[in-house]
């Protein structure tokens, strides 16, 4: 299992994901109904796997060259919830409602 924490300056938010299965790399999701994104301030929550997902966990692609390079969790290939590219920024989707994968 992988537990991933990062800490915005910025902003002040301290944010991170749970992922129980080893990576696999990937230009696909993967992952579990384990896997989740958390968060610690400025508000304590944890975003766990919705009933009705649509399976996109963890997405890790490195070498492919169709589809985003980095590791993602939740939402789709256009829009995670989740995102750090392979220069390690991040990209954060709040709007739970566009995220079929976590609460």
């Amino acid at each position: 299992p992988t537990l991933i924490l990062i800490r915005d300056r910025n902003l002040g938010a301290v944010f991170g994901c749970f992922v129980k299965n080893p990576w696999k790399e990937s230009h696909k999701f993967n992952g579990s109904l384990e896997d989740f994104l958390i968060q610690f301030s400025p508000n304590f929550n944890i975003m766990r796997t919705k009933l009705d997902t649509n399976g996109n966990f963890f997405y890790l692609n490195l070498k492919g060259f169709s589809q985003k390079h980095g590791m993602g969790m939740g939402g789709t290939l256009e829009s995670f919830r989740l995102f750090i590219d392979e220069n390690m920024e991040i990209e954060i989707n709040s709007n739970k409602n566009r995220s079929s994968t976590f609460e």
